[in-house]
């Protein structure tokens, strides 16, 4: 097997590469190991159908919970997070 594992048909965007449409993503030891428009399922162990779905290569989720224990113990001081003095 080439890869661990295949994501199908889902809608890629990866602006680095100027991809925005179906393509399948294969993944290989935790890593993007190629990304095409079509990838044979038997070349991985596993295969996802994710048709629908927004495939984001490499995105990295930058969120931040901003009112400090507005969500439990979570959270940061808006006027530090925005490096702001009251």
């Amino acid at each position: 097997m080439l890869y661990d594992l295949i994501l199908r048909g889902g809608r890629v965007i990866d602006t680095a590469q100027s991809l925005d449409g179906a393509y399948d993503v294969a993944i290989r030891e935790g890593r993007i190991a190629a990304i095409l428009p079509s990838i044979a399922p038997s070349s991985a162990r596993e295969t996802i159908d994710v048709s629908g779905k927004l495939v984001l290569p490499g995105l990295i989720d930058t969120h931040a919970h901003v009112f400090q224990y507005v969500t439990g113990r979570f959270g940061l001081e808006a006027a530090k997070a925005a490096q702001q003095e009251l």
